[in-house]
């Protein structure tokens, strides 16, 4: 629907008193997020007399995701009577994506309610901004762990270049049966391209080519880097 014909509806909908519906609501409220017409987005929100979680994730959502006005989606977060786990990723992720470390942390840590994705999420930005020493007593904490989990990690010690660390979390990986996968092979790799650690990546070679049956680009590409 373009914006005329929206706006256009939105004015029949005025006219025949159901814009204050709160499912017709939402729904004008995701149409002008979409058309990046803020104000209106705004005023359609304001003017609802009754709000559900839809509604209120409907307009954190147009700040965090569409307008990138994580001042509002703070003021905006504070008002939710009820911040159920999709409401607590969306303020937390949207200081992830704003490159906040410390209001992100601050967010994960108010949480009344965290699953393995808010885990990986909060993990992810500790190790990508050289926090790895905050990301590894978090990943000792984890109720729970999958494979992006131990990736995370592992990659964020390949980035601060403690390789042995790295190759340390590789073995306990495998050790509660879980495989490596190509990012994981792929990182180890570059790190001991970038150490000089032929020993320990000719040992990584022989484990891929025990392991896997054939290799893909970003592997091939390692495995050539640390040859080369």
């Amino acid at each position: 629907m373009d914006f005329a014909k929206g706006v256009g509806l939105h004015g029949q909908l005025f006219k025949i008193g159901v814009h204050l519906d709160v499912f017709v609501g939402t729904s004008l409220i995701d149409f002008y997020t979409a058309m990046c017409d803020l104000n209106t987005t705004k005023k359609v929100f304001e003017e609802l007399p009754v709000k559900d979680e839809v509604t209120w994730y409907a307009m954190l959502s147009s700040y965090v995701n569409k307008f990138n006005d994580m001042e509002k989606a703070r003021d905006l977060f504070e008002k939710i009577p009820c911040k159920d786990l999709v409401i607590w990723h969306t303020i937390i992720l949207g200081y992830v994506k704003a490159g906040d470390v410390e209001l992100a942390k601050e967010y994960f840590d108010r949480a009344t309610v965290k699953d393995l994705l808010m885990y990986n999420t909060i993990l992810g930005c500790l190790a990508k901004n050289g926090e790895v020493e905050c990301a590894l007593r978090l990943f000792h904490e984890m109720p729970c762990r999958d494979l992006v989990s131990w990736n995370t990690v592992i990659g964020g010690l390949v980035r601060d270049g403690r390789i042995n660390e790295a190759m340390r979390f590789f073995h306990q990986m495998k050790k509660v049966n879980l495989l490596p996968d190509d990012v994981t092979l792929a990182s180890l790799l570059s790190a001991c391209a970038q150490a000089g650690a032929l020993d320990t990546g000719k040992w990584l070679h022989s484990y891929i080519d025990r392991r896997c049956a054939e290799l893909n680009a970003v592997i091939g590409t390692a495995l050539v880097d640390m040859v080369g």
